[in-house]
Order: structure tokens, then sequence, then C-alpha cells
């Protein structure tokens, strides 16, 4: 007698998964008939160790369950400043084991036996939005290539000194049992007629700072050599023998910068927590707000006073005020914008980590007050956005 886990697929554990995607395993068992049965499901982010165990109480021999949801507090988003590094909070394995427990002879005490079943899967942080498909995988994360990147927009316009962190799974799964893993960053410049320049390749393996099952976060805005119009990056995994696969490729332009105006930068994560930026070069407002706060009566007479000059000062009002609170607004505004980029900001509202970096290039952590687009002009179906985020602050 064993229990039994159907996960969809003959081999689920090929692929991503979306942690906040619905998953859902089918549980049955087979064997004689028990009393008391219950099924005992526990759930390892192996990157941390981090464990939940629940029990099932099944209908008849069946059960149901999503086992991503108990661990999705353990999977968050790394914010490590401008600094190419490893986040394994965004990407790793999740182990999954189902056992059962049960009384043979009815009126006996139900036993634990143990657990049945051990599958491991690849999971992100994150979410393939508008999918009514259960247990789904993207293909370009296991049996179709180019591989993708957890990145919304491929066509990148920035400043030659603005950070661009491209975050990558540092392996998969792929159909057939092979685990690939990625080793090199590979940069091909370009000129304005296409032709290519030269190619460089960072070899990813060798870096302390990349290392794990994990998302890989590296910059991949280069120096632009002479003559260079774009550059193309794609990330480059290896089987371990002979074999070689390809990532999308991210194409970089140079922004041209409007000298009236400083930048402001705002970095977020997306859907499938993978890093997302765009520029604001136009005018700034910059709002500050007063919240005044709870208003105490008192008879504005000091007690303490010695003669009648003092007993009464218009430095003690009679009215006095605590829980004030100053809010620090900026509005930001971006030049004209391409679909794509209006893709990637669809998910800036939905983010819990958005950091702003303002013209003298200091590290805000911002709210996004906005809840919707505000479009401030259209053209040739190009359109500029505007932006309200507020400066975090401890301010009580």
């Amino acid at each position: 007698m064993a229990v039994t886990a159907d996960y969809k697929y003959a081999d689920p554990t090929i692929g991503v998964y979306g942690v906040k995607n619905p998953f859902y395993v089918i549980i049955n068992r087979t064997g004689a008939a028990v009393y008391n049965l219950t099924y005992d499901l526990r759930v390892t982010y192996t990157n941390t160790g981090q464990v939940i165990t629940k029990s099932l109480t099944p209908i008849g021999t069946q059960a149901t369950a999503n086992p991503l949801v108990l661990i999705e507090d353990f999977m968050f988003n790394e914010y490590t400043g401008q600094t190419e590094s490893s986040a394994p909070n965004s990407f790793g394995y999740v182990q999954i084991e189902i056992g059962e427990t049960f009384a043979a002879v009815e009126g006996d005490a139900p036993t634990f036996q143990g657990y049945d079943t051990d599958d491991s899967f690849l999971v992100y942080n994150g979410y393939k939005p508008l999918m009514n498909e259960l247990n789904y995988r993207d293909p370009n994360w296991y049996d179709t290539t180019p591989l993708k990147l957890p990145k919304i927009k491929k066509t990148l316009y920035l400043l030659e000194d603005d950070i661009e962190l491209l975050s990558f799974p540092s392996f998969l799964a792929l159909a057939g049992g092979v685990l690939v893993g990625a080793t090199k960053r590979i940069t091909t410049f370009y000129d304005s007629s296409g032709s290519v320049i030269q190619t460089d390749e960072t070899i990813l393996t060798s870096r302390p700072d990349l290392t794990g099952t994990a998302y890989w976060n590296i910059n991949i805005n280069p120096f632009f050599i002479e003559e260079t119009a774009y550059v193309k990056v794609k990330i480059q995994y290896d089987d371990g023998e002979s074999a070689e696969y390809f990532s999308e490729e991210i194409t970089i332009y140079r922004a041209q910068c409007n000298p009236k105006q400083g930048r402001y930068r705002l970095r977020w994560a997306n859907n499938e927590d993978g890093d997302e930026y765009q520029n604001f070069t136009l005018a700034t407002d910059k709002i500050v707000q007063v919240q005044k706060g709870k208003r105490i009566l008192s008879d504005g007479i000091d007690y303490a006073a010695t003669t009648f000059a003092d007993l009464t000062n218009i430095n003690r009002p009679n009215i006095r005020e605590v829980g004030n609170k100053t809010t620090n607004l900026r509005r930001l505004r971006t030049d004209y914008l391409r679909q794509e980029e209006l893709d990637a900001l669809e998910t800036l509202y939905k983010s819990e980590a958005v950091i702003m970096f303002d013209h003298d290039n200091n590290i805000l952590p911002v709210i996004v007050r906005d809840t919707n687009f505000t479009i401030t002009d259209v053209r040739n179906e190009l359109v500029k956005i505007e932006v309200l985020v507020e400066i975090a602050n401890i301010e009580r």
C-alpha cells in the first residue's frame, strides 16, 4: 500500500513553476481499507531549509492541495543595491513529500506510516498573469528555445551610467532530464548597418558572487565602443558536455538625456521577480504634504510659574498638536514610451519592492501612490506617463 501523487504531467519535475500561480496535487492511495486516514504534507524550500507541514483529511481516499501556497512567505524579492549578486529567495527548489497516517484496525489510534512520495520542483517567486491553467510551466523554460528571461522589456534605451541588472535562472531542468547551467554572458556590438563590430564573452561560473540555485543578477549595460549603434546581450547555458542553449536577447541602445532635467530612475520587481527599470527624464514635481495629527486642549497655564507674566505665554498655547507627519512625494514623468515599456510599468503598481535613484544617484525606497497610469501626451501611438511615488520614511 502506498500514497500516490498526481501533478498533472508524466514528468512534473521539469520546467519552472510560479509560486503564486495555481499549483495542485491530487493525492490518493492504494491498498486495503484503513481507518481515520489523513495525509501528511511536508513542503521544504531547499535554498533555506525552511519547512512547513500540513495534515489533509481526504474525502474517501482522495485529497487535493496546493503545496506552493505553504512556502509563499519563504520567497521574496531581494534588493542588493546596484551590485551584481545571487538572489536565492527568488528562484529555487521546493521539495514536496506526502505520507499517510491511519489505523489498520478500527478503534486503534492512527499512526504515521512515513512519507511515500518525494518530488522536487523548480519555482520562481512570481506568477504568469491571466493563467487559468493549473500547474502551468512556460515552455521556454523547459521545451522551447530561446530560453526565456524573467524580463518584460527586451529593448532598452539606457544612459551611459545606468546600471541595468538582468535577472536569470542559474540553471534549468529541461525536457528529457537535461540540466543546463548558466555559463556565459555574450555581448555583441553592432554598427548602424547591422554589421557585427565585435563579440565579448564573460564567464559567469568563475564569479564568486554568482553561486548556487538562484536568480543571478548581472549588469548588462556595456561601454559602447567606437561606431557602436546598439548592443545585444544573451545568456548561454551548457549541459556540462557539448550542448549549448541560448536565452532571449536584450537589445540596448544609448539614450540621450534631456540636458535641462536630472533623471530619476525606478527599479522594481516584475511579475516573475526579475529586475525592471525605467528612466523618468522630464520635469519632476517635488511635493511635500504635512499631515496634522491629534489636537490636545489645555488651559495654557504654567502652574510652575512664580510671576503673573509667566503664567500664560505664547509658547504655551492652549491647543497642541501631536502625531504630525510629513510626506515627501515625487511626480515623475517619462519621455515617449513604447508598448513594451508600458507592459513593464503595469507590474510596477503590483511590486512590493520599488527603489528610486534620484538625479544625484541617491537610493531611496518608495511607495507607488498611483493605481493607474496618467497619460499626459500621445503621439504616433507613443505615450508619456506620469507616476506619483512617496519616499518611504520612518516618521510616525
